[in-house]
């Protein structure tokens, strides 16, 4: 009984979040409240008290699908590490005992992710940034049991349940990079593609709302502590444009304004389904000239996939009237301005402008672009639904196109230009009609 007192006072001294108080629960049920019953049954079979799979902890956070799988293999202690694959193949000699991160001990799975020297100086990263105490425990699935986001908010509560899951995922991925490509990265390069990581799956929910990636990888214990955000001014707010018709939604970001500067355009069918983003940096400039830019590309895009007669919606009053046809501002846009008018009249498209809690999605691609050393973007393998709008547009309707169709599920991954060519030569009256 004194050695126990004298733990108790030791821990009555150690606080896991200093502003949170500590509390005592009992595992053994499912309350967290001691009963003698349970531990009297604990004692006499310890085999009767299930030991319960953290459900919750491993499929409940917003991340890929494909990570939630790896985590699942991890807690179960089937993925094949080096102590796993010599217990599998025991006539094989695989050097169980040696891990290629800390380059000394075995490498199973709990000392991968956990007690190598390696993973803990990532694990320590985040709690000292935290400022939590955290005492390792001796196996991955007692971990997950025991990741409970204490003394955080919200967003603090969804950035603590995804961390879990990409910390063990850059370990892995870390440590195939060293064993089939014999490269290495520094901690702090693995800490900094772990909170990327992150960050690419938060701020695709409406709780990270308007948040940019660049701000959250810059600091984003103060996105998570002190980030705000309003629940209706939501991506729900976004207008769908009408059946067969195309929208386009752009837009420009500056931080300091002038400073760096990056813009963003999305393309998005009449299901709200993403057919193409393009996002880019533009070097120092000011809010106005990265919304101008902003346009300018995504009319750009639109002219390079042969599309017309699109909706552009943009939340600049300025741009937007000027690309409407009152162009009263200073010649340095000129030059630009009457290139937007140019492809404007050229793909018939028809431009206006809209709160910015409709174009949010625009938004955060033209921050995102900010950090970016150079143009990026993503083109949806959905070729059909670029094409039903590009010929509904035009009088054909969908029993011509079924022909074509047939044709596009068999050779759609040769290319848009190859497809366009077969669907151009399956269909006859779409050889009336020059795209």
């Amino acid at each position: 009984m004194d050695v126990v007192g004298e733990l108790m006072s030791l821990l009555k001294e150690v606080f896991l979040s200093p502003s949170f108080p500590d509390k005592r629960i009992w595992t053994l049920k499912s309350l967290g409240k001691f009963s003698s019953k349970s531990l009297f049954t604990y004692l006499s079979h310890p085999c009767a008290i299930p030991s319960p799979f953290p459900v919750k902890q491993v499929w409940k956070p917003p991340v890929p699908s494909r990570i939630k799988a790896f985590s699942w293999t991890v807690v179960l202690d089937r993925l094949n590490t080096m102590e796993m694959l010599q217990m599998r193949r025991p006539f094989l000699y695989l050097s169980p005992s040696w891990c290629v991160l800390c380059k000394s001990e075995g490498e199973s799975a709990n000392h991968l992710f956990m007690h190598c020297r390696f993973a803990k100086a990532i694990w320590d990263h985040f709690f000292e940034k935290l400022h939590w105490q955290w005492v390792m425990p001796g196996t991955i699935y007692d971990l997950f049991w025991q990741w409970t986001p204490v003394g955080l908010g919200e967003l603090g509560k969804y950035f603590w349940r995804c961390l879990i899951h990409a910390v063990l995922w850059g370990i892995w991925r870390e440590r195939n990079l060293g064993i089939f490509e014999g490269r290495s990265r520094s901690c702090n390069e693995v800490i900094d593609s772990i909170i990327q990581e992150v960050g690419s799956w938060l701020l695709v929910s409406k709780e990270f709302l308007g948040l940019s990636l660049v701000d959250f990888i810059r600091d984003w214990v103060s996105c998570i502590s002190s980030y705000s955000f309003k629940v209706c001014e939501s991506e729900a707010e976004w207008q769908h444009p009408p059946f067969g018709l195309l929208k386009l939604n752009f837009d420009g970001s500056s931080l300091g304004n002038p400073g760096p500067g990056g813009f963003g355009c999305v393309i998005r069918d009449h299901n709200g389904l993403v057919l193409r983003y393009v996002a880019g940096p533009l070097g120092s400039c000011n809010s106005t000239k990265a919304e101008v830019m902003g346009l300018h590309m995504g009319l750009r895009e639109l002219k390079s996939l042969g599309i017309g007669r699109v909706v552009v919606e943009g939340n600049s009053k300025v741009v937007v009237g000027w690309a409407r046809g009152s162009y009263q501002g200073t010649w340095l846009f000129s030059n630009f301005i009457h290139e937007i008018w140019d492809l404007a009249l050229f793909l018939n498209v028809s431009i206006s402008h809209v709160p910015r809690s409709r174009n949010t999605l625009a938004d955060k691609f033209a921050k995102w672009g900010v950090g970016l050393k150079s143009r990026a973007g993503f083109n949806r393998v959905a070729i059909r639904t670029v094409f039903t709008g590009i010929f509904i547009q035009r009088g054909i309707g969908y029993d011509e196109l079924q022909p074509c169709f047939e044709l596009w599920s068999s050779c759609r991954l040769l290319g848009f230009g190859f497809v366009f060519k077969c669907v151009h030569l399956s269909c006859p009256k779409i050889k009336e009609h020059s795209c």
